[in-house]
């Protein structure tokens, strides 16, 4: 039997539901710590400790800045930083990488926060801080988008994730109706959208293609999004090429329709030399620029702190001018990535004079009052 066709059938059982025999949920200590990259025991250390146990064996280059690094930020100029979390507890206290995300944000002036790997099932009863609830403090206000898996709720975490973060004066020209996630419930990626003047309107994208995966019935994101285009959309197409496929046929309909693009993404591949970097930058297609390399005349290097080739990147559509980027030192940031920043002139991204959206109150509506409910 062709190998498709085995996995086809063995991916649904006679009533063509999803098994999850071999999944479990549980809350165990030691899991929950492996589910966000480290042992129980390497998270009673301090976060010192941590980056100096993780900065053993990485390059010289992993730990040099490559491009300038960024200083206090310019009037005129909205800030984006990018990494991969490879996960995050939903928990407030005591939570030593929320503490350095948060002061990050703080101390580069971050008006866009672009996050991977959150790991966040947001839909297990035990997850009851999203985001905002997570990043928030301070005075700037916030606004998030998330995305997960939506179709397997089975375990407090999750693999993979995508999230994107607003703050500060941005926050008045955010599209909340026109924002939102990939619309298979994957978590493939999240989308922001910002309505500026002069019939600008900017799209802002938080991507992550899954790694290739082989071990049926795992918990991995491959074998998740696998199993949901067997069983929802009968299609046994590898994720990877879906996922190139479905963004890229996204982007270029946003596009169509004038919008301009960022796209903050771990691809998983070379972002120059693979199919989806090619896909964003061909001349004939998106036309888009990969901002860090462009904007320093360098390449990207590796991005991933034990790997050997850039995995990540941002691009920009050619409307949307970059005044600064640049790729942090591995241990820079809170995650197992480089941390990527790169400035964008405001005016690029929302006009001159942009508008500020205001959203009507919500009604109260008291039902002890008798006949209330039934006129409303």
């Amino acid at each position: 039997m062709d190998p498709d066709e085995a996995l086809f059938e063995e991916a649904l059982d006679e009533t063509g539901t999803v098994s999850t025999a071999a999944f479990t949920d549980t809350d165990d200590s030691d899991s929950d710590a492996a589910s966000m990259g480290g042992t129980a025991e390497y998270n009673t250390l301090t976060t010192e400790q941590q980056e100096s146990r993780d900065i053993q064996g990485v390059s010289d280059e992993l730990l040099r800045v490559h491009g300038i690094a960024p200083g206090k930020k310019a009037d005129g100029v909205t800030r984006a930083i990018y990494e991969n979390l490879n996960g995050l507890h939903t928990k407030i206290n005591d939570n030593a990488k929320l503490t350095k995300a948060k002061e990050l944000i703080d101390e580069l002036e971050a008006d866009i926060v672009a996050y991977n790997e959150h790991r966040i099932n947001s839909s297990h009863k035990l997850n009851k801080n999203g985001l905002s609830q997570l990043f928030r403090g301070g005075e700037a206000e916030i606004r998030s988008v998330t995305g997960h898996n939506t179709h397997e709720n089975v375990a407090r975490f999750q693999e993979v994730g995508t999230s994107l973060m607003l703050f500060g004066p941005l926050i008045g020209q955010y599209d909340f109706e026109h924002s939102g996630k990939d619309e298979t419930g994957l978590g493939r990626w999240v989308v922001m959208v910002l309505q500026g003047s002069d019939g600008i309107k900017t799209r802002i994208v938080c991507a992550y293609n899954a790694c290739y995966n082989n071990k049926r019935g795992s918990k991995t994101a491959y074998q998740q999004q696998r199993r949901y285009f067997i069983r929802i959309e009968k299609d046994k197409t590898c994720p990877r090429r879906r996922f190139r496929e479905d963004l890229e046929k996204q982007l270029k309909l946003w596009r169509a329709e004038g919008d301009s693009l960022i796209v903050c993404m771990d691809a998983n591949e070379h972002v120059y030399k693979k199919s989806i970097g090619k896909a964003l930058t061909c001349q004939e297609g998106l036309n888009m620029n990969e901002v860090v390399g462009n904007f320093t005349g360098q390449p990207l290097g590796a991005t991933y702190f034990r790997g050997k080739n850039p995995i990540d990147a941002i691009w920009a559509t050619s409307d949307i001018q970059v005044t600064g980027a640049c790729v942090m030192p591995a241990g820079f940031g809170v995650g197992d990535h480089r941390l990527f920043v790169v400035d964008f002139k405001t005016s690029s991204l929302v006009g001159s004079d942009p508008p500020r959206i205001v959203r009507s109150g919500a009604r109260r509506l008291n039902t002890d009052i008798p006949g209330v409910a039934d006129r409303y």
